[in-house]
Protein backbone atom coordinates (compact mmCIF):
# COMPACT_ATOMS: atom_id res chain seq x y z
CA UNK A 1 0.00 0.00 0.00
CA UNK A 2 1.39 2.91 -1.26
CA UNK A 3 1.44 6.62 1.18
CA UNK A 4 0.47 9.62 -0.35
CA UNK A 5 2.91 12.86 -0.36
CA UNK A 6 0.64 14.60 1.85
CA UNK A 7 0.63 12.03 4.29
CA UNK A 8 4.40 12.49 4.45
CA UNK A 9 3.82 16.17 4.35
CA UNK A 10 2.06 15.63 7.50
CA UNK A 11 4.39 13.19 9.17
CA UNK A 12 6.68 15.82 8.75
CA UNK A 13 5.09 18.34 10.47
CA UNK A 14 3.51 16.87 13.11
CA UNK A 15 7.39 16.91 15.09
CA UNK A 16 8.17 19.75 13.38
CA UNK A 17 5.60 22.10 15.31
CA UNK A 18 5.88 19.64 18.08
CA UNK A 19 9.46 21.01 18.63
CA UNK A 20 8.99 24.32 17.14
CA UNK A 21 6.13 25.75 19.42
CA UNK A 22 7.51 25.08 22.83
CA UNK A 23 11.17 25.76 21.69
CA UNK A 24 10.07 29.11 20.34
CA UNK A 25 8.09 30.14 23.55
CA UNK A 26 11.08 28.60 26.16
CA UNK A 27 14.21 30.09 23.97
CA UNK A 28 12.47 33.33 23.91
CA UNK A 29 12.16 33.78 27.25
CA UNK A 30 15.48 32.64 28.35
CA UNK A 31 17.13 34.48 25.53
CA UNK A 32 14.95 37.72 27.00
CA UNK A 33 16.17 36.61 30.23
CA UNK A 34 20.25 36.26 29.44
CA UNK A 35 19.94 39.43 27.13
CA UNK A 36 18.84 41.78 29.96
CA UNK A 37 22.02 40.94 31.94
CA UNK A 38 25.23 41.95 30.61
CA UNK A 39 27.24 39.67 32.46
CA UNK A 40 25.21 36.71 31.46
CA UNK A 41 24.72 37.81 27.77
CA UNK A 42 29.00 37.37 27.73
CA UNK A 43 29.29 33.98 29.49
CA UNK A 44 26.18 32.50 27.15
CA UNK A 45 26.20 33.45 24.14
CA UNK A 46 29.57 31.94 24.10
CA UNK A 47 28.36 28.62 25.30
CA UNK A 48 25.73 28.52 22.65
CA UNK A 49 28.40 29.75 20.40
CA UNK A 50 29.91 26.79 20.73
CA UNK A 51 27.12 24.35 20.33
CA UNK A 52 26.10 26.55 16.75
CA UNK A 53 29.28 25.44 15.92
CA UNK A 54 28.77 21.77 15.74
CA UNK A 55 26.21 20.39 13.12
CA UNK A 56 23.28 18.88 15.00
CA UNK A 57 23.14 15.88 12.38
CA UNK A 58 26.68 14.98 14.45
CA UNK A 59 24.09 14.18 17.60
CA UNK A 60 21.66 12.13 15.66
CA UNK A 61 23.32 8.83 16.12
CA UNK A 62 24.19 9.87 19.80
CA UNK A 63 20.60 10.47 20.31
CA UNK A 64 20.02 7.18 18.51
CA UNK A 65 21.97 5.08 20.79
CA UNK A 66 20.86 7.05 23.47
CA UNK A 67 17.32 7.66 23.33
CA UNK A 68 16.68 4.10 21.27
CA UNK A 69 13.66 5.47 19.14
CA UNK A 70 13.88 7.29 15.89
CA UNK A 71 10.87 9.71 16.41
CA UNK A 72 12.06 10.83 19.93
CA UNK A 73 15.65 11.13 18.51
CA UNK A 74 14.64 13.48 15.61
CA UNK A 75 12.52 15.53 18.16
CA UNK A 76 14.93 15.62 20.69
CA UNK A 77 17.71 16.91 17.60
CA UNK A 78 15.57 19.25 16.14
CA UNK A 79 14.64 20.90 19.91
CA UNK A 80 18.08 21.87 20.89
CA UNK A 81 18.86 23.05 17.62
CA UNK A 82 15.71 25.36 17.64
CA UNK A 83 16.34 26.36 21.66
CA UNK A 84 19.83 27.35 20.65
CA UNK A 85 19.46 29.28 17.63
CA UNK A 86 16.02 31.47 19.01
CA UNK A 87 18.39 31.80 22.71
CA UNK A 88 21.24 33.50 20.68
CA UNK A 89 19.26 36.02 18.57
CA UNK A 90 16.85 36.84 20.96
CA UNK A 91 19.68 37.69 23.75
CA UNK A 92 21.18 39.60 20.92
CA UNK A 93 18.43 41.48 20.29
CA UNK A 94 17.32 42.35 24.10
CA UNK A 95 21.22 43.81 24.30
CA UNK A 96 20.61 45.82 21.80
CA UNK A 97 17.67 47.09 22.47
CA UNK A 98 18.81 48.16 25.84
CA UNK A 99 21.58 49.68 23.80
CA UNK A 100 19.52 51.64 21.01
CA UNK A 101 17.70 53.57 24.34
CA UNK A 102 14.68 51.00 24.54
CA UNK A 103 14.17 50.87 20.77
CA UNK A 104 11.27 48.55 20.03
CA UNK A 105 11.66 47.60 16.53
CA UNK A 106 14.89 46.51 17.14
CA UNK A 107 14.32 43.93 20.02
CA UNK A 108 11.34 42.84 17.70
CA UNK A 109 13.03 42.76 14.58
CA UNK A 110 15.71 40.26 15.97
CA UNK A 111 12.77 38.21 18.00
CA UNK A 112 11.13 37.54 14.53
CA UNK A 113 14.45 37.09 12.95
CA UNK A 114 15.10 34.46 15.83
CA UNK A 115 12.04 32.61 15.05
CA UNK A 116 12.73 32.29 11.09
CA UNK A 117 15.70 31.30 11.88
CA UNK A 118 14.54 28.49 14.46
CA UNK A 119 11.86 27.35 11.75
CA UNK A 120 14.20 27.35 9.37
CA UNK A 121 16.79 25.49 10.95
CA UNK A 122 14.16 22.80 12.34
CA UNK A 123 12.66 22.17 9.02
CA UNK A 124 16.07 21.94 7.81
CA UNK A 125 17.35 19.03 10.60
CA UNK A 126 13.78 17.61 10.77
CA UNK A 127 14.52 16.57 6.93
CA UNK A 128 18.10 15.75 7.80
CA UNK A 129 16.90 13.21 10.47
CA UNK A 130 14.31 11.93 8.42
CA UNK A 131 16.69 11.06 5.96
CA UNK A 132 19.16 9.05 8.38
CA UNK A 133 16.78 7.55 10.55
CA UNK A 134 13.26 8.24 9.54
CA UNK A 135 10.76 5.46 8.39
CA UNK A 136 8.40 8.33 7.38
CA UNK A 137 8.15 11.76 6.53
CA UNK A 138 9.87 13.84 3.78
CA UNK A 139 13.15 13.14 4.65
CA UNK A 140 12.21 9.38 4.53
CA UNK A 141 10.39 9.49 0.77
CA UNK A 142 13.80 11.37 -0.54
Amino acid sequence: MKSSILLDILATLQPLFLCYIPAAILGIFIGYTIGVNAIAYQLFSRLLQIRNSITSIAFSPIALILLKENDIAAIFVVLIRILSSVIVETATGIQKFCKQDNNVCVGIHYIFKALKIGLWTAWFKLIATEMLAGSKGLGFLI
